[in-house]
């Protein structure tokens, strides 16, 4: 099957129009993790997850068992959901297996494979899931893309957020899980108003000089390190927490690493 976005499954989801067979790669661990949540509310109620629900580690798992919990139909519910995490860490042995029982999965089964960094077509499993379900790839957003994200985030909760509210919300957090948080948090508190502020979210203790992290990064970049050690200085000397500055290295790297997938 040819390949879908993030977004084209999360119209699924809201559809319940899921298939049998998902591998889920990339370096976004959270989108993926939000992703699985999203299709267990969307196949199984509540009060059928325990019935209907099987987590597996590929440290521990015998793939067996897991074709053999795959091939049974679900009870008091329309789909059974399986997860296998680690996928990357299967052994030749245990991916040949699995990979071999995937067509003959019941549609009342669906298997998700999550596959930490990007997988290999060359490997079983994912070469099987490619031919008989799909795979998704979760990329985070690059550092120019946070600000559009959030306001997207923001506003399928219903409510919108000025795009410099955005901007300060992602140079203020140091990845995706954390912003989530955060927007939690100003859903909230900001009651019934439907549009958040820069004043919003500095209400919430977020750093109102994170602007001024600006020279640093550009110096790193720069490669200008004396005057990347003189803005931490600087930043010191005005009361910022060494912890404060943390998110603009892992910026900086997360950057690098993303570049190097691309």
């Amino acid at each position: 099957m040819s390949p879908k976005t993030p977004d084209q499954l999360e119209h699924d989801v809201r559809a319940k129009k899921l298939g049998k067979a998902y591998l889920f790669d990339g370096p976004e661990l959270w989108l993926k993790e939000k992703a699985v949540q999203k299709i267990i509310d969307a196949l199984l109620p509540a009060d059928s997850q325990d019935l209907n629900l099987n987590r597996y580690h590929a440290d521990s798992l015998n793939a067996g068992e897991v074709l053999s919990t795959a091939s049974c139909f679900p009870f008091l519910a329309d789909r059974r959901v399986i997860i296998v995490y680690e996928a990357e860490d299967l052994s030749s042995s245990e991916q040949k297996i699995l990979a071999d029982g995937l067509p003959g999965l019941p549609d009342t089964t669906c298997l998700i494979f999550i596959h930490d960094g990007k997988a290999s077509l060359k490997e079983e499993v994912p070469a099987q899931v490619a031919s008989q379900g799909e795979i998704i790839t979760f990329w985070a957003p690059f550092d120019n893309q946070l600000p559009a994200w959030i306001m997207n985030e923001v506003k399928k909760r219903g409510k919108s957020i000025a795009f410099q509210a955005a901007q300060e919300l992602a140079e203020s957090c140091s990845n995706l899980e954390e912003i989530n948080q955060e927007i939690d948090k100003i859903m909230l508190f900001s009651g019934p108003k439907k549009v958040i502020s820069t004043e919003d979210i500095r209400a919430l203790g977020l750093p109102d000089a994170s602007g001024d992290f600006k020279d640093l990064e550009d110096a790193v970049w720069r490669r200008q390190f004396s005057e990347a050690f003189s803005q931490g200085h600087l930043l010191a000397r005005m009361g910022v927490r060494a912890e404060s500055i943390f998110p603009v290295f892992e910026r900086i790297f997360r950057t690098l690493i993303m570049g190097h997938y691309y």
